[in-house]
């Protein structure tokens, strides 16, 4: 009856006799026998090199055969060597419960057939390849998730994007290190100590929401306003999923969050800047047509002042008529540079000077019912400016106050 070799055998028996003749039938199948006289051998041979199996005698001198399997199966470094009782005297019911209960695998009784020890044999270390090759297998997936687990984790707490979970009553339950960042909180742990509620600008808030999100059964993506520990708002965009809870029956919500406040400030600003591009582009229209009127306004006034004799009043009044249409034209001017972003005339000017230029044209437009009064500085107080923008200036402060 060839067979390969599958691992060594160790048969323990204190009678010469019955242990050559079990270990010749199994070195006759192909097995590698060892053999020991009795159970302190058997402990000493174990402690060296556990075998694949072991045949052992019941009744032994000094320590019987139900004591050697409770201490083989009792030791972590022999526990999954098999142990196969067989015995010609112990062969009650009781013998064959307590061989059972000390860990053997079965019994075998002598004098027992060559054919019955061979398959018996086999049949045992075929089951125990076959249980190492699940515990392997069981090994292998163990390690497998152990690993999954751990870059799962590496990705959550490590995620450029905030990461939490919560019950439906805003429980936190798990949070990553990103969301603590978003939210100015000092350590995972601060966050978790919270209820969610607290994380939106107004916590009433969230009810809605994920109200919202169960009855569509996800996190839709969308904008919601939130604000940091400290108080200070921001634009959160949220997305994620319900998934069942524990127990069953209790859903609760995985959240992405992704802070998006710096994003729409600058799309705001980028809308503010088209708006102000828009009307700078109207303002130049605008200017361009009221240049035009007055440019005629000013040709029609020039003719006006060579007609009527200067000491008249009405000369006066055209003057300054005049020198308002030249003024509003030097506006005009400024505008179109301003809208075209090119440079204005800087100058250095005296202050004095401007306000008194602008002191007739002050008081005709604040009316005579209001008392100007001028106060000039003593002595030149100059500055780099444009002088029709100052001009502008004291005017605009003037209506106003009026």
């Amino acid at each position: 009856m060839p067979s390969d070799p599958q691992g060594a055998i160790l048969n323990v028996d204190d009678t010469e006799a019955s242990r050559h003749y079990k270990s010749g039938i199994l070195r006759q199948a192909g097995f590698v026998v060892h053999e020991v006289r009795n159970g302190v051998e058997a402990l000493e041979f174990l402690a060296q090199s556990p075998p694949a199996l072991m045949l052992l005698d019941v009744l032994l001198p000094g320590m019987d055969g139900f004591e050697v399997c409770r201490r083989v199966k009792a030791d972590p470094r022999t526990e999954h060597v098999p142990v196969l009782h067989i015995t010609a005297a112990c062969l009650t019911d009781a013998d064959w419960a307590r061989g059972l209960e000390v860990g053997a695998e079965t019994y075998l009784m002598e004098p027992v057939a060559p054919e019955v020890l061979i398959g018996t044999v086999r049949r045992v270390l075929h089951r125990r390849r076959v249980e190492d090759g699940l515990l392997r297998a069981q090994t292998r997936i163990l390690t497998s998730l152990q690993s999954s687990e751990a870059r799962y984790r590496a990705l959550f707490l490590h995620a450029p994007y905030g990461i939490y979970t919560a019950t439906l009553d805003g429980r936190v339950l798990t949070a990553n290190r990103a969301l603590t960042q978003i939210l100015g909180y000092a350590s995972v742990e601060a966050i978790t100590a919270v209820n969610a509620s607290a994380f939106y600008a107004d916590p009433s808030a969230r009810q809605p929401t994920v109200a919202r999100w169960l009855a569509q059964g996800r996190v839709e993506a969308g904008e919601v306003l939130w604000q940091r520990q400290n108080g200070d708002p921001l634009t959160a965009r949220l997305t994620g999923r319900v998934v069942a809870g524990t127990p069953p029956g209790e859903p609760t919500l995985e959240v992405f969050v992704e802070d998006v406040t710096e994003q729409r400030r600058l799309e705001a600003e980028n809308r503010q800047t088209q708006k102000m591009d828009a009307v700078g582009r109207l303002a130049t229209g605008i200017a361009h047509d009221f240049n035009n009127l007055l440019t005629a306004m000013l040709g029609y006034t020039d003719l006006m002042l060579e007609q009527i004799d200067p000491d008249k009043p009405i000369h006066e009044d055209l003057l300054q008529v005049h020198k308002a249409a030249t003024s509003a034209a030097a506006l005009t001017q400024q505008l179109l540079a301003f809208a075209r972003k090119q440079t204005l005339r800087m100058q250095v000017i005296d202050l004095n000077t401007i306000v008194k230029a602008s002191e007739h044209l002050i008081r005709r437009v604040i009316g005579e019912h209001v008392r100007v009064v001028v106060s000039l500085a003593d002595g030149t107080l100059a500055v780099n400016a444009d002088a029709v923008q100052l001009e502008q200036v004291l005017v605009n402060l003037v209506v106003n106050a009026r």
